[in-house]
């Protein structure tokens, strides 16, 4: 993962052998050995790719955990016990599905045990159009707040969404894949919190550009490579040319094209880094600051559906490690490059 943005902030935690500065506003981290020369050697996962669902009902066809309308939730009490020997010191927990909003309430007490409870990062990721209903739902409930109870689902709603840094998906198999803006209800509530995920390859190219040059709503953009597993193992792996013209685009502009308080941010997940070859586009200093390491170097994933963890979301599933067989950080410490 690696993410360009114009400011940096302060906040800091030491993991093995090196210390990390950042911000839980914006997502920005940057890693620096504690001795110059030596290769990270975290003890503990900087974040952590959580699947609670298996349920969704969106179809995408290239959907990499094969969501389904029918999909199961996982156990909230197990999932809080294998995350529970973990240090409390800001680790980014991704939360996503599936929908992760078919099941709000398991949702919300989940992000609640994680952020006040334990001081963790979590961030929400779902749809572009399953966040415009939520915000309705919200902003509907909002108009009504003193009728609601401090346990109903408005309530709850609202709290993830005016407190959680949100992932909000963008693709073409939904109806207005990229909105001219999102909804007022939805930047009156989060647009500080608003990561947009594009994939590579899914996304036009040139909407991606313009999402660049739009200075008021696409604020943060997080580039996801193209998957390859579940129903993406059958979906044609797109043409990426353009895609990787139009970033190199970004990336030479990106230092000084904007000005005063909009900060824009612009980020690539490991496998975008890989097929976009963005390491090539970068000179030596810069790569070395933004590049936060190889997948599973100092992040993993866990599919508390299925009860399992492994390097990444794309590993085969029979070489996934049952939660019965082994600890969180004992896996992660004895398999981690």
């Amino acid at each position: 993962m690696m993410m360009f943005t114009r400011e940096y902030y302060p906040g800091t935690y030491i993991n093995g052998n090196y210390y990390v500065t950042g911000s839980p506003e914006n997502g920005t981290r940057v890693k620096r050995t504690l001795r110059v020369g030596e290769d990270f050697k975290p003890a503990f996962p900087d974040s952590i790719d959580l699947k609670i669902t298996s349920a969704c009902g969106f179809g995408c066809p290239f959907c990499h955990e094969s969501a389904t309308p029918n999909g199961k939730t996982a156990d909230l009490e197990r999932l809080k016990a294998f995350l529970d020997p973990l240090p409390r010191v800001g680790i980014e927990v991704a939360i996503g599905g599936g929908d992760i909003f078919s099941c709000p309430e398991f949702t919300y007490d989940l992000v609640k045990w994680l952020e006040k409870d334990n001081g963790f990062l979590p961030r929400l990721t779902l749809s572009h159009r399953n966040y415009e209903e939520l915000n309705d739902t919200v902003v509907e409930g909002m108009l009504q707040y003193t009728k609601f109870s401090e346990d109903s689902v408005e309530k709850k709603l609202t709290y993830l969404l005016e407190e959680i840094p949100v992932g909000v998906s963008l693709n073409q198999y939904l109806e207005n894949p990229i909105p001219d803006r999102i909804s007022a209800s939805s930047f009156r509530l989060s647009s500080e919190r608003i990561v947009y995920h594009v994939i590579a390859g899914v996304i036009n190219p040139e909407d991606l550009w313009e999402m660049w040059l739009d200075r008021r709503h696409y604020r943060k953009i997080l580039v996801l490579g193209f998957k390859q597993f579940g129903r993406g193992a059958s979906y044609t792996l797109p043409d990426l040319d353009k895609t990787k013209e139009v970033v190199e685009r970004i990336l030479a502009r990106q230092k000084g094209l904007f000005t005063g308080e909009v900060r824009k941010v612009i980020a690539f997940d490991n496998l975008a880094i890989e097929q976009l070859g963005i390491k090539s586009l970068l000179p030596k200093e810069e790569w070395d600051t933004f590049y936060q390491g190889d997948e599973f170097t100092a992040s993993m994933y866990v599919d508390a559906v299925e009860e399992t963890v492994a390097p990444t979301s794309r590993t085969p599933k029979e070489e996934r490690t049952s939660w019965n067989q082994t600890t969180l950080l004992k896996y992660f410490n004895e398999n981690h490059r």
